[in-house]
């Protein structure tokens, strides 16, 4: 990595590396990324002393506006825009809070964006009723500045979507796979990723789904999620909605995709007996040929809309009006904690379009409560700088990073598609001796393993020397290690192909496979 300074006028020469120069940390000088927007941390200025300063990023060429971001106590956090192919971006410190030198510090760094084109992408929609008001839940002053409007919804899903994406690839970098990603799915059109020039670019596209399903039908209470009464299991659920609106709105969604559905019309109803979210669900999983993830509006007034609003919204703290706004489970009492539970629990219900199941921690159990901590090296009500080591439950559990590396929306160039004849195939297990035999042709990448319908651990065959199309496990050392004399285990075998075999009750199995024979004694069958 090579350090610039930069004179007032702007010019460059080469000098040696001052010891308060940017230093980013995460990205090396020169990786390939498949991101449009990369999240960057780094070091600047002197780190034994308290001070907050901003950096300045200019993007390649200048085809995208600068941006500012905080420095907080020499840790800094920022989203870096970038143009397919080698981007030169400039780092620029403000040294004014900690030095007498008025000159800025400047770091030149190179990263190389190469879209993943030939993966599916995942698709970003937004559902609205027949006979929609096109308008979402938000604070007067937000009502009154337009941002509860449709195109403002759109500008926020689109932030979103791109948050989500630089968070799952610095989670997959850190984990040892790559800066693989899933990619959105992007045409050329008016961009709104920053509010300075809001021209022309390849950015994401947002489907709106309008529906024939009507305000009456979607807010109907009998199937809002947060009903204290239950769901009506004899109404068409607000699921079945999103995926019967998909299906009358055609390609993309006529063959097999990837999709991310807010629900335009929520309304936070304070009315009596009411109190909760109407026309509300968070789910995910998906059938036929659509995977969807599906959330509410109710949070989407306290979500970013472009890149220069990303910091100031993770650290709003403007008290939630519980007399027009949802506080959602209690937990969003700030418009900063909207932001975390709006964008981050709605990036669980994709995990769950992306095939990934509850765990132990992180997004998918409720770390999303921590997604600023991704984001910002400040937060509210917190002296300390937010290090990558301090951003607690915003992480991707290990288990859901090794599915998704072997996911088709996270393939790398260099990597085959799963081959046609073990597309479907599954694992097949048996019980030989005193071990569980598993066998898959396709490869087995993980097996999960659950006490109680929740992950209590996992079996990570990830590494790709060696293609694990057979395993064997003791019986007797898993049951003493996840279950004990009277939890019952039962396992799930993922293979490589994205392909599921459950083993419901492994006590049961191992001892229902036996047979004693009056002469030989205790055999097993197969």
């Amino acid at each position: 990595m090579r350090f610039y300074i930069s004179n007032s006028d702007s010019s460059y020469s080469k000098v040696e590396s001052s010891p308060y120069a940017p230093v980013v940390i995460n990205v090396e000088n020169g990786e390939v990324v498949h991101q449009r927007i990369l999240l960057i941390y780094g070091r600047a200025g002197p780190q034994d002393m308290d001070f907050e300063s901003k950096i300045t990023v200019e993007h390649h060429v200048n085809n995208f506006p600068s941006t500012t971001w905080q420095v907080f106590n020499s840790h800094f956090k920022c989203l870096v825009h970038l143009d397919a192919g080698l981007n030169n971006i400039k780092f620029i410190l403000d040294t004014s809070p900690f030095s007498s030198d008025s000159r800025s510090l400047t770091t030149i760094f190179q990263v190389n964006y190469v879209p993943l084109l030939q993966n599916p992408p995942l698709n970003l929609a937004i559902l609205v009723a027949k006979d929609s008001k096109e308008i979402i839940d938000a604070p007067e002053e937000k009502e009154n500045s337009g941002e509860n409007k449709l195109e403002s919804v759109k500008a926020k899903l689109r932030c979103a979507g791109y948050l989500w994406q630089a968070f799952t690839a610095e989670q997959m970098s850190r984990n040892g796979f790559g800066r693989r990603v899933f990619r959105l799915d992007e045409e050329w059109t008016e961009d709104t990723i920053s509010n300075q020039n809001p021209g022309l670019r390849q950015t994401a596209k947002i489907h709106i789904i309008r529906s024939s399903y009507t305000l009456k039908q979607i807010l109907d209470p009998d199937i809002a999620q947060q009903n204290p009464n239950g769901v009506d299991g004899k109404k068409k659920d607000l699921y079945s909605i999103f995926m019967d609106s998909l299906k009358e709105y055609g390609a993309p969604f006529d063959k097999q995709c990837y999709v991310a559905g807010l629900i335009l019309d929520s309304h936070y109803d304070t009315s009596p007996n009411m109190g909760f979210v109407r026309g509300h669900a968070a789910l995910g999983g998906g059938w036929d040929n659509i995977r969807l993830g599906i959330f509410g509006s109710h949070l989407t007034h306290a979500w970013p809309r472009y890149l220069e609003e990303v910091v100031s919204c993770f650290q709003d703290n403007t008290i939630t009006d519980e007399n027009r706004l949802s506080n959602d489970a209690g937990e969003s009492g700030t418009w900063w904690r909207c932001c975390n539970i709006g964008i981050g629990a709605f990036l669980h219900e994709v995990g769950h379009c992306l095939t990934a199941p509850h765990s132990p921690s992180g997004i998918m159990s409720r770390g999303f409560n921590n997604l600023n901590r991704t984001f910002t090296v400040k937060e509210p009500n917190n002296p300390f700088p937010t290090t990558p080591s301090e951003e607690e439950g915003a992480h991707w559990y290990r288990s859901d990073v090794v599915r998704f590396r072997y996911h088709p929306c996270f393939r790398l160039p260099f990597e085959p598609p799963a081959k046609i004849d073990l597309k479907n195939v599954g694992a097949d297990f048996w019980i030989l001796n005193k071990f569980l035999l598993i066998k898959c042709s396709a490869g087995i990448s993980l097996i999960e393993i659950y006490v109680r319908n929740n992950i209590i651990g996992y079996l990570d065959y990830s590494d790709d020397e060696y293609n694990q199309t057979e395993i064997r496990l003791k019986v007797d050392e898993i049951i003493k290690k996840y279950g004990g004399k009277y939890n019952i285990i039962k396992m799930n075998f993922v293979a490589k192909n994205q392909t599921e075999t459950f083993l419901e009750n492994l006590q049961k199995f191992s001892e229902e496979s036996k047979i004693i024979l009056p002469i030989y004694g205790k055999v097993f069958k197969s």
